[in-house]
């Protein structure tokens, strides 16, 4: 295996090829062939590995860092992929393996700001997207299996959520767990809602709009006295 390049001459001009890279090339073939004694997830998952492994080794000391930190995030989420697709701890409750897939793809998007760490722009927003991507799931999850325990879980996650946002003062965590939690406990109470006289609603949507109202004179005296102070939301970061 080469350390500087995949392909490169020696000191009479003749070029070499990185046969370890053509190994895993020719082992990854060898996994669509039938004839193997493995069942096809098993396959899958050999195959995925060996993609891994094939993308890790084009990290090359010649190439530049960010081609070496794309290499790197792409066999991670091989990596991912295929441990989504294992064969073994295979489980038949469907709510449990979707918790373990979203773990992998929250334990990726940690990889991803590791990898990236010295580009804050690109680790931040990429991982941001791998996040939300997960939190998009979980709710959908929560959505389709309406057990308690998946219920409770996903509107204590989304809680979280919002007072991590709060604390960090980010309006995309805040918005979205704020949304998925209004829209989950509407959701799931909404037969409870449903029996509930038209005028409670007139009323509660009074109380809503004092409640704004007050908030809002609140916060702009306060930015009256302290100009200099973060104002709420609207000096956030997203």
């Amino acid at each position: 295996m080469f350390t500087e390049k995949l392909i490169k001459k020696n000191e009479f001009g003749k070029l070499h090829v990185d046969l370890a890279q053509l190994g895993i090339l020719l082992c990854m073939m060898c996994c669509n062939n039938e004839s193997m004694l493995f069942p096809p997830r098993a396959r899958l998952f050999i195959a995925l590995l060996e993609l891994t492994v094939f993308i890790a080794n084009f990290i090359r000391r010649s190439h530049s860092t960010n081609a070496n930190r794309a290499c790197t995030t792409l066999a991670a989420a091989t990596a991912g992929l295929a441990l989504i697709v294992r064969p073994f701890m295979v489980f038949e409750n469907s709510m449990l393996t979707m918790k373990i897939i979203l773990a992998i793809i929250v334990a990726f998007g940690l990889a991803v700001k590791k990898i990236w760490a010295d580009e804050e722009k690109i680790s931040r927003e990429f991982s941001q997207a791998v996040f939300m991507g997960a939190f998009i799931t979980l709710i959908i999850d929560g959505l389709i299996n309406q057990s308690l325990t998946n219920s409770l879980i996903v509107l204590s996650v989304s809680l979280v959520l919002l007072v991590y946002s709060f604390i960090k003062k980010t309006r995309r965590w805040f918005l979205v767990s704020a949304a998925a939690l209004l829209g989950l406990t509407l959701y799931i109470t909404g037969d409870f809602l449903a029996a509930i006289a038209w005028w409670v609603y007139l009323l509660l949507a009074g109380f809503v709009l004092i409640i704004v109202a007050a908030l809002t004179e609140y916060f702009r005296q306060k930015a009256a006295k302290n100009p200099n102070e973060d104002r709420f939301f609207v000096d956030w970061k997203w």
